[in-house]
C-alpha cells in the first residue's frame, strides 16, 4: 500500500474509505484500509478531526462520546499490550481521539485511575481484571515511589546526589532577568515577556483561554501584523493539550520537541543563545 505524503491524497483517501464503509472511517479503519496512520494525519493536519473537516466528512467521535466505549476501547489496547497506554500508543491503537479522554479526565495521567474507579463502579472490573491489576501495579510504584522521595538517589549516568525534598532548576542560564532555564510554562511566558521587545512583540491581551495571547508582532520595522500565541514548555504540549492549530499562529516555547508540528514555532531555548545582552 503506498505511503500517503500529501493533504490531498489523504483527502481522497478518507473520502473513498468513507465511501467504501458507508460511514465515517475512524483513525484504525484508515489505517488498515489505506495506510493513513496518526503521523500522517498530525502532520498535514494537526489531528484526525481538523483531517476529517477538511475532507468534508464528520469525524465519529464527540465531546460526549460514553464512557463505557472510551473505557472498553482504552482497556483493549492496554490488554493488546500487556501494559498502560500511553498517549502515542493509544493514538496508535485506540479508535478515538484524544478530546473525549481530556473532556473526561482533564490529564491522560488521571485515564487509568478514573477508568479504575469506573469499572469498580459499573462491575465491570471482573471482566478486565487483567487491565486492573495493570493500574493497581502502576499505582503501586507510584506510591512505592512517594514513600522514597526523602531518600538521596544519583542521576543516571552521573555521580550526582538529588535531594527529592529540595526545588529543582533548569540549566543554568545567566541571563540579567533570568538565571534558569524554565521548567513550567508560566516561566516560558515571564521569559517571553522579558526578550518580547528583542523578538518585536507588543502584547495586547492575555484572555487566560486558548490561545493564550494576542501580539502585535513587528514584521519589517514599518509594519506589524497580529498573532495569535500559545505558550507551552514543550511545544509538543500543544498537541497534549488537544488544541485547535486552525485557532493560533504560533507556539512559543522553551523546547521545540514535535517535528510534524503544523504551526510556526519560537523555540526560546535557541534564541537566547543567538542574541546579546547587556548587563545594568
Amino acid at each position: 500500500m503506498p505511503k500517503m505524503t500529501s493533504k490531498e491524497e489523504i483527502i481522497t483517501a478518507i473520502r473513498e474509505c468513507a465511501q467504501q464503509l458507508g460511514h465515517s472511517p475512524n483513525k484504525a479503519e484508515l489505517k488498515r484500509l489505506a495506510g493513513v496512520d496518526t503521523y500522517d494525519l498530525r502532520k498535514c493536519f494537526g489531528s484526525y478531526t481538523l483531517a476529517m473537516r477538511e475532507a468534508g466528512i464528520k469525524a465519529r467521535t464527540t465531546s460526549r462520546m460514553p464512557l463505557d466505549l472510551l473505557f472498553k476501547d482504552w482497556a483493549g489496547v492496554a490488554r493488546k499490550l500487556a501494559k498502560l497506554p500511553t498517549i502515542s500508543e493509544y493514538e496508535s491503537l485506540g479508535k478515538y481521539t484524544m478530546g473525549p479522554f481530556l473532556r473526561q479526565f482533564r490529564k491522560w495521567t488521571n485515564v487509568p485511575r478514573g477508568f479504575q474507579e469506573y469499572a469498580e463502579r459499573t462491575g465491570m472490573a471482573a471482566e478486565w481484571g487483567d487491565v486492573m491489576e495493570l493500574i493497581r501495579a502502576s499505582c503501586e510504584v507510584k506510591i512505592a515511589q512517594d514513600e522514597t522521595a526523602a531518600e538521596w538517589h544519583a542521576v543516571p549516568g552521573t555521580n550526582t546526589l538529588v535531594f527529592p525534598d529540595q526545588p529543582m532548576y533548569g540549566a543554568p542560564l545567566g541571563l540579567p532577568f533570568m538565571a534558569f532555564a524554565p521548567l513550567s510554562e508560566l516561566a516560558v511566558v515571564f521569559m517571553c515577556g522579558a526578550m518580547a521587545m528583542k523578538l518585536g512583540f507588543t502584547m495586547l491581551r492575555m484572555p487566560g483561554t486558548f490561545p493564550d495571547a494576542e501580539a502585535m508582532r513587528s514584521t519589517d520595522g514599518k509594519r506589524c501584523q497580529l498573532v495569535r500565541v500559545e505558550f507551552e514548555l514543550e511545544s509538543r504540549n500543544f498537541l497534549r493539550h488537544a488544541h485547535d492549530p486552525k485557532k493560533c499562529d504560533l507556539i512559543i516555547c522553551w523546547e521545540h520537541n514535535w517535528p510534524e508540528c503544523p504551526l510556526p514555532v519560537l523555540e526560546l531555548k535557541t534564541l537566547v543563545k543567538q542574541m546579546t545582552w547587556e548587563l545594568k
